[in-house]
C-alpha cells in the first residue's frame, strides 16, 4: 500500500514538473540498458531535455536524469536534444544514495581529460585520463576504504562488472597506464 502512495506521489510530482516545463523540454523514459520505453511504469529512469542554458552556453542543451524516486542521476550538456545525444562539457552522474558516481568531461560526445570515478560509499574508486581518440591511460585507483593501489599509472587495478561493485571483478597489474589485468571471482 505504501508503494502505491509512494509511486502516486511520485507520478504527480513528476507531472507537475513535466507540465512546468517550456514547450520545447523533452521527457525520455529508459531503462538502465539504455532502452527507450512508452511510459514510466516500464522505465528505470527519466531524461529530461531541457532548452540551452544561455548563461553556460547556448548551444548547449541542458541534460538531467532522475530516478523513479525523484532523485538526482546525472546533470550534463549535450550538442543535440534528440535520442542520439551528444555529450559536450561537464557532467556528473549519481548513485541512488546520492553520492557521486561519475564526474566527467566531453568533446564531440567523447570523453576528455580526467575522469573521476566513485564507490557507493562515496570515497573515490579510480581516476582515468582521456586524450582524443586514445586508449584511457588509468592514473589511480582505490579500494572502497581509500587505500591507494594504483599511482602514476602503475600497481594494481581493479575494474567491477556492469551490474556494479558486487562479487565480479577484474583485477591486475596496471604499467604505465596501461592494464594488464585478469578476471577473478571475489571470495
Amino acid at each position: 500500500m505504501i508503494k502505491k502512495i509512494g509511486l502516486v506521489v511520485l507520478c504527480v510530482c513528476l507531472w507537475f514538473v513535466a507540465s512546468a516545463q517550456k514547450p520545447d523540454t523533452t521527457v525520455y523514459y529508459l531503462t538502465n540498458d539504455g532502452r527507450f520505453v512508452p511510459a514510466l511504469s516500464d522505465a528505470d529512469f527519466l531524461l529530461l531535455v531541457l532548452p540551452p542554458d544561455t548563461n553556460v552556453d547556448k548551444h548547449l542543451f541542458v541534460l538531467q536524469e532522475y530516478y523513479k524516486n525523484g532523485k538526482l542521476r546525472m546533470m550534463g550538456y549535450s550538442k543535440t536534444k534528440t535520442m542520439d545525444l551528444m555529450p559536450e562539457g561537464s557532467q556528473i552522474s549519481y548513485f541512488p544514495n546520492g553520492h557521486r558516481m561519475v564526474i566527467s568531461n566531453y568533446t564531440n560526445g567523447e570523453p576528455v581529460g580526467d575522469v573521476l570515478e566513485y564507490y557507493p560509499n562515496g570515497k573515490i574508486y579510480n581516476i582515468k585520463s582521456y586524450k582524443k581518440s586514445e586508449r584511457p591511460f588509468l592514473k589511480q585507483c582505490f579500494d572502497s576504504t581509500g587505500v591507494m593501489l594504483a599511482d602514476s599509472g602503475n600497481g594494481k587495478w581493479m575494474k567491477f562488472s556492469s551490474e556494479g561493485f558486487g562479487k565480479n571483478y577484474v583485477e591486475g597489474p596496471v604499467n604505465n597506464g596501461i592494464d594488464r589485468r585478469v578476471a577473478r571471482d571475489r571470495e
